[in-house]
């Protein structure tokens, strides 16, 4: 347990460290140079989710337009806000690391995102914003890191959306299949969690969604009410050459074979419905 804990306190002091290196290269040289030459070959994982513009994606599930006032909870590299600056009127991009910050204003200055604003802040209740202040928000994995201050931070988000506004979450499933790998103080809750909390904190109309291979790279985005159109897909997604090379690829390969020996069974059960929760991420909104 002492080993595991130092392991994790080293990486996340050689993380820090890496985020800051980022940051001032953007600062001084320009993000291209920060994410293309520097993080890419630290990490090609974390350079994928910085830059990659399949998870700007996740803004087709909000009814948004170009008067809508957005806040993006824990922003981390930018790539959803910058996706969603371009089509709505404000998004506050909040989030409680620096460097991370840094990198994003160098991302706005050079696309000329003038409707974005960088807010440093805890991801804590309350936020620093005014009562019905959006008209929607986003969280990505921000739900799951504080025990039991989650219930506190949903009747926060009641507090900021306007009257039917919008909110999106973004998280792995507790009991999901191959699920994202959680950090050190992540605690994702399952279907019938976040169903139950969204609730309590006055949500309704709440749609859930699998994004495939996981809510971090959004490939594919699946409404979990229409079973049919869920059944062709997994089907067709199953028996693709190229789906499974890229999980081969990932040290993914017996994950693969389990997950597509159950999917049979279940098709055959007709048992497929309990999919939903065994998912490796939801997507999920809510309206106020």
């Amino acid at each position: 347990m002492v080993a595991e804990r130092t392991r994790s306190v080293t990486q996340t002091r050689g993380d820090e460290s890496a985020a800051q290196e980022i940051a001032r290269i953007a600062a001084t040289e320009g993000w291209q140079a920060a994410a293309h030459d520097y993080m890419r070959q630290r990490s090609n994982a974390a350079y994928r989710l910085a830059v990659d513009e399949y998870r700007a994606q996740l803004r087709v599930l909000l009814p948004l337009d170009a008067k809508s006032r957005v806040l993006h909870l824990r922003c981390g590299w930018g790539p959803i806000a910058l996706g969603m600056a371009s089509c709505v009127g404000m998004i506050a991009a909040l989030d409680d690391r620096p460097a991370q910050l840094r990198f994003l204003a160098a991302r706005r200055a050079s696309a000329g995102a003038d409707t974005m604003q960088l807010v440093r802040s805890h991801v804590t209740a309350p936020l620093p914003f005014a009562a019905e202040a959006f008209d929607a928000a986003v969280v990505i994995d921000a739900i799951g890191r504080f025990g039991a201050a989650p219930h506190a931070l949903l009747g926060e988000f009641g507090r900021l959306l306007r009257p039917g506004g919008w909110l999106m979450l973004a998280a792995a499933n507790r009991l999901g299949f191959a699920r994202p790998r959680s950090g050190a103080n992540e605690r994702p809750w399952t279907y019938w969690g976040y169903e139950r909390a969204l609730r309590r904190a006055g949500f309704g109309e709440i749609r859930f969604y699998m994004a495939l291979p996981s809510h971090e790279e959004p490939f594919f985005i699946l409404p979990l009410d229409r079973w049919r159109l869920l059944n062709h897909f997994v089907d067709g997604l199953f028996t693709a050459q190229d789906y499974r090379f890229k999980l081969e690829a990932r040290g993914l390969s017996a994950a693969y074979r389990l997950a597509w020996a159950i999917w049979r069974i279940g098709r055959r059960l007709r048992l497929t419905g309990l999919a939903r929760y065994a998912c490796p991420s939801y997507l999920i909104v809510a309206r106020k």
